[in-house]
């Protein structure tokens, strides 16, 4: 089955956060899906370099409210997705997220960035219709 990754962020960031956004994103679907980060490679001076990612990872842009919708119906169609709130936005350390996390109805979380991974033609489907990132 041949899979896609994407991220899709709040167009009204500022570049900086986007930027967070996308890292942040990215580094819970390293964790959750360690195939897809590959082996370290060895350049011909003989220093190695830590594996990265096997396989494209577009970043796309919509507004906060669409990406709402779109963590609701990714995740009712069974595909892995992560998310990026104000919750995590605005907490410093883990512990905070957790506890205004545990506080707070998802329903009333904006949600400022989203990565849908699964199926190719699935996540194509949920997510052809975003405009790359510029």
């Amino acid at each position: 089955m041949s899979t896609k990754s994407v991220i899709i962020v709040d167009g009204s960031l500022p570049t900086g956060l986007k930027a967070n956004t996308a890292a942040v994103l990215a580094f819970s679907l390293g964790k959750a899906c360690p195939e897809l980060v590959g082996p370290p490679v060895r350049c011909v001076d003989g220093t190695e370099l830590p594996g990265i990612t096997t396989t494209p990872l577009p970043i796309l842009e919509s507004a906060s409210p669409a990406l709402a919708a779109l963590h609701g119906e990714a995740a009712a169609g069974g595909l892995t997705v992560f998310c990026f709130t104000d919750s995590a936005l605005n907490s410093r350390h883990y512990d905070d997220y957790i506890a205004t996390c545990a506080e707070t109805a998802s329903a009333e979380m904006t949600f400022h960035g989203v990565l849908v991974h699964g199926p190719r033609k699935a996540v194509n489907r949920l997510c052809g219709g975003f405009p790359l990132l510029r």
